[in-house]
């Protein structure tokens, strides 16, 4: 089942190292257990990135590693 909470502690990880969400999407077709999360952001330093990501790797509900792919625009 899905916890309940993910998508705010994860926003607020971003959130205290001032980083604006552009988009967050949920990936169809895993299980509640499992469900993949798409995060991307707007531009912002790469070690404010850094500290937020490794607030969200400590997350109970992190069950990979998340990943850092930039894009260039």
């Amino acid at each position: 089942m899905l916890s309940t909470g993910i998508v705010a502690a994860i926003t607020g990880a971003l959130a205290q190292e001032q980083i604006n969400i552009r988009a967050i999407v949920l990936k169809p077709g895993y299980p509640a257990s499992a469900l993949p999360f798409v995060v991307t952001v707007e531009p912002c330093k790469s070690s404010a990135l850094k500290r937020a990501l490794d607030r969200v790797r400590t997350m109970d509900c992190m069950l990979v590693e998340p990943l850092d792919l930039q894009m260039l625009e």
